[in-house]
């Protein structure tokens, strides 16, 4: 008889534990944590696996693209991807699919990111570029494609990488968001098309500190990628989004984001055999992005202490602008 508070309790309903430690080959004795923090699924942890568990019937389906996620980019070998070990479809343990992956070492990001300096930031971007760039070359499998936003949906980066809008008219959005002239405009309308040349690849879509494992002590090395539930077919630029990683790297290391997004292509572009060059692109395509959100929320109802003001991004698009 398991304690009331056991975290097995919170996935498994009691009459059907004995069946659950007999699929999973689990030990009754052995020891178990839960990490049930996670907004679209509950987790089960031993030494070496975790066993992934839907919160809710609206989930399965997120649960369904990340088997698939698994078995797509499992195809790197890279350890830093979890192995995707096992998956149960079995009503003797409940109404939804239960996945078994591959425990990876470290934890959260997140826990270490308040006082991470900025070189070992670096050198935890440059590695996933490398890692990303790797899992951007396998084959997508039936892995789906990023949907198409409606117009009055576009985020600021949608309407830069996508082809809802036109590039003659984004860039005249830009012109005004910028106050460009036109030799600056024409370079936004060659980057624009630069940008939107790139094929679409598999991607995590989701990159941010909850995500990243890295070593809990000592340098915070990169030690795992986890959370595939959001694989689709996407843009590649789409995979290095700072705007999603939280106030804290907001907050200690907004001004040197680009020298963050520098150290990811540095070792991204090689790895996907692109030009160096487009890194220029790159980093301007999220300038940019910033600039175009925060205009769209002046007055702004982000906290300008942390992310900065409209005005300081439109000059650092400008800049990057001026760097193509």
């Amino acid at each position: 008889m398991l304690p009331n508070d056991h975290p097995l309790l919170a996935v498994i309903s009691p009459p059907r534990i004995e069946r659950f430690f007999e699929v999973a080959g689990i030990d009754p004795n052995e020891e178990l944590t839960g990490d049930f923090g996670g907004w679209s699924k509950l987790v089960l942890l031993t030494r070496d696996r975790a066993f992934l568990f839907p919160r809710n019937e609206s989930q399965v389906e997120a649960m369904e693209r990340e088997i698939e996620g698994l078995r797509v980019f499992g195809a790197t070998g890279l350890g830093e991807i979890p192995t995707l070990l096992d998956v149960w479809r079995d009503v003797g343990l409940g109404p939804y699919p239960i996945v078994a992956v591959q425990r990876l070492p470290g934890i959260p990001l997140e826990r270490r990111l308040p006082g991470t300096d900025i070189e070992a930031l670096g050198a935890i971007a440059e590695r996933l570029g490398e890692l990303a760039g790797r899992w951007h070359r396998v084959d997508p499998g039936t892995l789906a494609r990023k949907s198409a936003p409606k117009a009055d949906l576009l985020s600021s980066l949608d309407a830069l990488l996508g082809n809802q809008i036109s590039v003659a008219d984004t860039a005249n959005q830009i012109r005004a968001c910028l106050r460009l002239d036109a030799t600056g405009t024409s370079r936004a309308r060659d980057a624009l098309m630069h940008a939107r040349a790139l094929p679409p690849v598999p991607i995590h879509a989701d990159l941010h500190e909850a995500q990243l494992l890295v070593e809990p002590e000592g340098r915070p090395l990169l030690t795992g990628v986890i959370d595939w539930q959001t694989s689709v077919v996407g843009h590649p630029f789409a995979e290095f989004d700072l705007e999603q990683w939280g106030p804290t790297i907001w907050r200690e290391h907004r001004a040197s984001f680009p020298k963050l997004r520098a150290r990811f292509w540095k070792s991204y572009a090689p790895a996907r055999g692109l030009d160096p060059e487009l890194g220029r692109v790159f980093e301007w395509v999220y300038a940019v992005s910033l600039a175009m959100q925060f205009e769209r929320d002046d007055p702004p109802t982000h906290d300008v202490r942390v992310s900065g003001t409209v005005d300081e991004a439109r000059a650092g698009a400008v800049a990057a602008t001026a760097k193509l």
